[in-house]
């Protein structure tokens, strides 16, 4: 057993501030916990959901100082969580917006040819 184990999250992020290694016990206990958040609010690929995760933690890493230790570490990764996830999925959303639009316009572009072509075999 851990020493860790006993330790609420509130009481590892007190140490990650004097020592990054505490950190990797934070990511241990988060890791599936928000894998199966992120399962269940976006359809994402086994490559997005890593890359997704891995910005998670790098961005909770980063804001760890902004963390008040007096509340839940908890709802505050979730909450990064929650907002990296619809962040993704809006910059998704708008790179297939963007190539459905170029597919349109590319065959509109096509389409007075394919008319002409089909008025003159008449």
């Amino acid at each position: 057993m851990n020493h860790l184990d006993q330790k609420t999250d509130e009481e590892i992020i007190t140490l990650v501030l004097s020592d990054k290694h505490y950190y990797a016990e934070i990511v241990l206990r988060y890791e599936e916990k928000l894998t199966r958040y992120v399962r269940r609010i976006a359809q994402l690929t086994l490559e997005e959901l890593e890359d997704l995760l891995q910005d998670i933690f790098v961005k909770a890493y980063i804001n760890i100082n902004g963390f008040n230790p007096t509340l839940s570490f908890s709802s505050w990764i979730y909450r990064i969580t929650h907002n990296e996830t619809m962040t993704l999925m809006r910059k998704r959303k708008y790179v297939r917006l963007r190539l459905l639009s170029k597919t349109q316009r590319s065959s509109q572009r096509h389409l007075p040819l394919l008319m002409m072509s089909e008025g003159s075999r008449h």
